[in-house]
């Protein structure tokens, strides 16, 4: 079986960090590999690099490749909602927050899910 892992870039962390949502990664993957040149770019902000430092430490974030978690889930891409994560509506309110934000995203694809997913599109 492979191991479910994913690398990360920076948008996608302070997106997470920004929704309280980086700490779940460790049920979606078994290893997130954060390359060196995203670690340096977020911890420019020294408000920021405490609490990330804290979550690659505790949880499937640790340096530039995660601590192996096990996963009940086998491949495939399970949405926070099926996990129990997120729901819907939640998403809907954690995604306009990041647009409010001023976050750059594929809003397109953004509305698809939202409709996917039973909310209206932002």
């Amino acid at each position: 079986m492979r191991v479910p892992r994913c690398t990360i870039d920076s948008s996608c962390v302070i997106a997470l960090d920004h929704l309280d949502l980086l700490p779940q990664l460790s049920l979606l993957f078994s290893r997130v590999l954060v390359p060196k040149a995203v670690r340096e770019d977020l911890f420019k902000r020294r408000s920021t690099k405490d609490r990330l430092q804290f979550l690659f430490d505790s949880y499937v974030l640790v340096g530039r490749v995660g601590r192996p978690r096990s996963s009940r889930y086998g491949l495939g891409s399970p949405t926070f909602d099926e996990l129990g994560l997120m729901s819907a509506p939640a998403l809907r309110v954690g995604l306009a927050m990041l647009r409010d934000r001023g976050t750059r995203l594929p809003w397109d694809i953004v509305d698809a899910l939202l409709l996917q997913v039973g909310e209206a599109p932002l």
